[in-house]
């Protein structure tokens, strides 16, 4: 991807990219958890904390996805099968892999491949038998300096121990990331997905194609999010409304609530029933020792094209009108408005760059 750090801590769809292949991994039926890492174990251990027995397995010298599995391989059971999936695996479903797992015990097969359902498609996971890994591995001539997981299977292959394919049926399950666009289409994927399962709880999405929302996000019955608003680590009470545009990241919006077009809220705390915007911005620095807040109390009406630079509290029943930067406290019952002077000065408009005559391009 032509990034300075490893792929698979690269953030896709709000999460270090690892973590979709360790939840398909952890939510099918195993004893042990280890990831290989050829750089990074540090970083990667920080990342993955929250993965109970998680081993992280630094690959001493990196060469090649089948020099990878060796370095796991010694502390593996022989009576036993171990499941490999590449730290790219975004869009396997854990269904997919139990199914593939079912098969290997079926056949008794010593490797099982799941491939994509194409002709000629790669390879995206591998269950291997451990016992024939073992002696598959000490036999594995690799390409030159580089041993992959495909010549691990070949190795198995010459030595005439069965091996069997499992076809993955969704082509999108077996897409990687190999670089930005890669990372494109699966984002594109996994926020359909999200989006979709919000809609079956009762969350009215009225353009899933625009609206994006991170998983961290409480979304409770009966909001309904209109198109092109951006919702990040934040909570939305039952019956929230939140139109066109709006931009919503690390704030609570209380019940029955309502956002208007345009309206973009940072570090906000809505209470119930609230009507702000349209196109009001409200966002507190959680930099310094002091958490700088505005603070909107009860029936504030705000007008359109208003922001609030923070910190400021605006008393109850307080009408701010349109246009209007807030930079103070305003008591209960207060109007509040900024207006500079209108300045017009004749003769002066090609100087400051307007049109030059008819015809002219503005």
């Amino acid at each position: 991807m032509r990034i300075g750090h490893p792929k698979a801590l690269y953030p896709v769809f709000f999460r270090p990219m690892i973590h979709y292949a360790l939840d398909a991994a952890m939510a099918v039926e195993h004893r042990s958890l280890s990831l290989v890492v050829g750089v990074g174990e540090r970083e990667f251990g920080e990342q993955c904390r929250g993965y109970d027995g998680l081993r992280v397995i630094p690959q001493q010298s990196p060469t090649g996805t089948g020099d990878a599995l060796g370095a796991a391989v010694a502390g593996l059971a022989e009576e036993g099968d171990v499941l490999v999936l590449y730290g790219d695996a975004v869009l396997l479903r854990a269904s997919t892999l139990n199914e593939m797992l079912r098969l290997h015990a079926e056949t008794g097969a010593a490797c099982t491949v799941g491939l994509g359902s194409g002709s000629g498609a790669d390879a995206a996971a591998y269950c291997f038998r451990v016992k024939d890994l073992v002696v598959a591995l000490k036999n594995a001539a690799g390409r030159g300096d580089e041993l992959d997981l495909a010549d691990v299977v070949l190795a198995l292959s010459a030595a005439h121990a069965a091996t069997a394919e499992y076809r993955i049926v969704d082509p999108l399950e077996t897409m990687d990331v190999n670089d930005f666009y890669g990372l494109w289409r699966v984002e594109a994927e996994l926020q359909g997905r999200f989006n979709r399962d919000l809609m079956l709880q009762g969350v009215a999405l009225q353009d899933p194609r625009t609206t994006l929302i991170d998983p961290r996000c409480r979304i409770e019955r009966e909001v309904r999010i209109e198109g092109g608003c951006t919702v990040i680590n934040s909570v939305l009470g039952a019956g929230v409304r939140v139109e066109n545009f709006c931009r919503i990241i690390d704030s609570e919006i209380g019940p029955d609530s309502l956002l208007r077009q345009g309206t973009c809220l940072e570090k906000a705390r809505l209470g119930r029933g609230c009507r702000v915007g349209p196109y009001f911005i409200a966002s507190s620095s959680g930099g310094g020792p002091l958490n700088r807040r505005t603070i909107i109390e009860n029936d504030v009406f705000i007008g359109a094209s208003s922001q609030a630079i923070a910190p400021v509290t605006l008393g109850a029943r307080t009408f701010v009108a349109t246009g209007t930067s807030v930079t103070e406290d305003a008591p209960a019952d207060s109007f509040v408005i900024s207006r500079n002077r209108q300045v017009t000065r004749p003769g002066l408009s090609k100087k400051h760059g307007g049109s030059k005559g008819p015809g002219a391009l503005p």
